[in-house]
């Protein structure tokens, strides 16, 4: 089986990631892969060095920011300019099934209706209620596009019910990310049993990009809230910190006297040695369609404190593998002074996650439900 794949950005963020375990997850069914991506970077390196075949292609977003829109007379244009092209390749590779890995870009649907080719569609993340962005050509053509796939992948049940509730139940299956392999979820439980537990040097993590959606001030101020009953007590915020809203929670944390306390390590390709260094992951996101992040740390025996509201609470349940929290920066507060007061507890939820989490989050599971998708639509 070949399947093309076509992705909005070149980064290892965790669309990508999750592609990449897909991938590999599915080479044993034999599917060959391809891909298409707008540029190259560190994914494209990825890709090299599975030796996975890949063309760079102009690709236009139809879901943006707001400043964005005014441009969509733009982006329609280049994606036509590069939509021959694009057919051009999927002919070439011989491709049997177009994969679309987000939902933020509909050219893999349009193409794949030219070529009378089957079209998977996968949605991973709130665009509108997360980052504000804006479609193109309004809901209405979004939800006539959507309806011509072939089959939708939802990442959790919460984007199912709240992006795809136009859609027929049938062709949408809810498939949660797979963030690491049967044997290296073994693998880092082993490696968690060296980590130290202990309310003098407890350390908070927080892994994402800086936005204000993911929240990030929220994290600070609540952590300022602990810090000053627990003074020992560390937060890692990791993530490309050059942005503007990098600097505004910088700024936050010199205005509040943390600066020996909360360190900005930046961007990290592999966030599995900082779980394994931390006692706790932070997921603030209010509109937080899966959270990869969230996955992983429970993978490594990470207890994960989250924000009580939509997809978080598919993955954390209250007190048994991790604590949700509502009332803003006050309930996390509150729920990080619980963990640094009972580590031994936090501990315990912690491997309570990677139970949980080796049952559902592995990349051997994910790649099977998906190759299941794949051969229904498959002519």
């Amino acid at each position: 089986m070949r399947v093309a794949f076509i992705t909005h950005y070149a980064e290892m963020f965790g669309a990508n990631r999750s592609l990449l375990n897909l991938i590999d997850g599915l080479r044993p069914y034999g599917v060959e892969s391809f891909v298409i991506t707008p540029d190259l970077g560190d994914f494209t390196k990825a890709l090299e060095e599975r030796g996975v075949a890949f063309r760079q292609l102009a690709i236009q977003e139809w879901m943006v920011t707001s400043p964005a829109v005014r441009n969509r007379w733009q982006r329609l244009y280049l994606n036509l300019r590069s939509l021959p092209h694009l057919l051009s390749q999927l002919r070439k590779w011989q491709i049997q099934i177009v994969y679309s890995n987000s939902s933020v870009f509909a050219v893999g649907q349009v193409a794949a209706l030219l070529l009378r080719t089957p079209h998977i569609w996968h949605f991973r993340e709130f665009g509108e209620l997360h980052y504000g962005m804006r479609l193109d050509w309004g809901r209405r053509s979004f939800d006539f596009l959507v309806s011509k796939s072939d089959a939708r992948i939802a990442v959790s049940n919460c984007i199912r019910e709240r992006l795809l509730y136009a859609q027929l139940n049938g062709k949408v299956h809810v498939i949660y990310n797979g963030v690491a392999t049967e044997a290296e979820f073994d693998q880092l439980c082993r490696e968690a049993e060296g980590r130290e537990w202990t309310h003098r040097a407890f350390t908070f993590l927080m892994v994402g990009l800086f936005h204000p959606a993911k929240r990030q001030e929220q994290a600070i101020r609540a952590f300022a809230r602990v810090a000053q009953q627990f003074p020992n007590t560390r937060l890692l915020l990791v993530g490309s910190a050059d942005t503007p809203y990098a600097d505004t929670c910088r700024n936050l944390v010199a205005r509040l006297g943390l600066g020996g306390k909360v360190a900005f390590p930046g961007w990290v390709s592999d966030p599995f040695p900082l779980y394994l260094k931390a006692n706790a992951l932070l997921m603030c996101s209010q509109y937080e369609a899966m959270g990869r992040v969230t996955a992983e740390a429970m993978a490594a025996c990470l207890p994960v404190i989250g924000s009580d509201s939509d997809g978080t609470p598919e993955l954390v349940e209250h007190e048994r593998t991790g604590l949700l929290y509502h009332d803003g920066e006050e309930g996390l507060a509150r729920c990080m002074a619980r963990f640094i007061e009972n580590p031994m507890w936090a501990r315990e939820l912690g491997q309570q996650g990677w139970q949980v989490a080796r049952s559902k989050f592995t990349s051997e599971l994910y790649a099977r439900q998906v190759y299941d998708v794949l051969q229904s639509v498959r002519k």
